[in-house]
């Protein structure tokens, strides 16, 4: 079954970039009685989050009804490409078992995709360039908000409120997701900056990245303001239908640093003719990047 699903995943990257619908990616996300093959739509969705890991468990969201992995369904997810630190924080927080990829970060970095920066921002402990400030409080409870996205100017771009938590369970998410909606782009304004109660997530982290809001070229701080030093918790719904809070951000931020190991099992396979079906994948995509009928995004 490894595989099969593993060509899935790579048929679709493929059928992605023939069509000029995203980048190179396809992911599939099998439990024992479901699975759900999806792409790359980052740039058609204007949607940083868009990545094919995501749009996989969001398509099991939606079919399934719930949001956190049942441990007994042995949840596996199948991707071209290894993931980025974005889709490994959403698989170690909605309880996959399993891992299991063609393509390295390594080969998506040598057609722009910018992983291994984000490994490495992650590996040096961001939580060190976060700003920790009393005084956001009060601007949050201004706006009645929990997390704020605004320009080098103080205007605001986007507000967001736990009550509009979306399927992922991550206001930081939602909020990078809801700004990029607003404004009809992928990146940020030049200067953006985010004022949030809680340390963000991971996965909000580097959705804020993909973004182009944490690297600031003046400092070495992150363009993040925090109110407080807690950690922003996923809330997602079990297969019973009960809501349940996943508190595990301090812990994927030590497991990107190497202080712990990683809950999920991950390995890369062995069939050469699959990776190189992978890599030819992303050479397609080259190709339509030198032709300018796609971005590395």
């Amino acid at each position: 079954m490894p595989h099969e699903k593993l060509r899935q995943a790579i048929k679709v990257a493929k059928e992605n970039v023939q069509a000029e619908k995203g980048g190179p990616f396809g992911a599939c996300l099998v439990t024992l009685n479901a699975c759900y093959v999806a792409a790359n739509h980052v740039v058609p969705n204007i949607d940083v989050t868009s990545h094919a890991e995501v749009n996989a468990f969001r398509a099991f969201i939606k079919n399934q009804g719930y949001s956190l992995l049942d441990p007994d369904d042995k949840p596996v997810l199948f991707s071209s490409c290894e993931c980025c630190p974005m889709c490994m924080a959403m698989a170690i927080t909605i309880g996959i078992a399993e891992i299991v990829y063609a393509s390295t970060r390594e080969d998506a970095e040598s057609i722009g995709f910018d992983d291994n920066l984000q490994y490495k921002l992650l590996k040096e402990k961001p939580i060190s360039k976060l700003t920790f400030s009393s005084e956001a409080i009060e601007v949050l409870n201004q706006n009645k908000a929990d997390f704020l996205l605004l320009d080098d100017a103080h205007n605001l771009i986007v507000s967001e409120n736990s009550a509009q938590i979306e399927d992922l369970g991550l206001i930081s998410v939602s909020g990078v997701r809801k700004a990029c909606k607003n404004l009809k782009s992928l990146s940020m304004p030049k200067g953006s900056y985010i004022i949030t109660k809680k340390i963000p997530h991971p996965m909000g982290l580097i959705a804020a990245d993909w973004a182009k809001i944490l690297r600031n070229e003046n400092d070495n701080n992150l363009n993040i303001i925090c109110a407080t030093k807690e950690y922003e918790k996923a809330y997602l719904k079990n297969k019973k239908g009960d809501f349940i809070t996943i508190d595990n951000a301090e812990l994927i931020y030590d497991i990107f640093a190497g202080d712990k190991k990683n809950t999920v099992e991950i390995h890369r396979t062995q069939n050469q003719q699959i990776i190189e079906d992978a890599l030819n994948t992303f050479s397609l995509f080259a190709q339509k990047i030198k032709n300018n009928k796609a971005i590395p995004y």
